[in-house]
């Protein structure tokens, strides 16, 4: 007996999470110039969760300045600038 066949419908809450899920895998990060996107570099949504929270959080301290921007820049090179001023 196949599993999928006999469980129970899907609920709305988990198409919410479905949606939210596939919706952070397609997420496009840009790292030194290398454009990847969440799903080219985990497995899995749940893999990714650590590093998409840690990448929001990482954004929100920068003062809103995206790090998920497409210019060919380094964290490396924000850091000296930061220390330079």
């Amino acid at each position: 007996m196949d599993c999928c066949t006999s469980s129970p419908k899907i609920t709305k809450e988990e198409e919410d999470r479905i949606a939210k899920d596939k919706a952070m895998m397609d997420t496009q990060v840009s790292i030194n110039g290398t454009k990847l996107k969440l799903s080219q570099m985990f497995p899995d949504s749940w893999a990714a969760r650590d590093f998409y929270a840690k990448l929001q959080l990482m954004e929100a301290t920068k003062g809103g300045k995206s790090l998920m921007d497409e210019s060919p820049s380094s964290i490396m090179d924000l850091e000296e600038s930061d220390e330079g001023e």
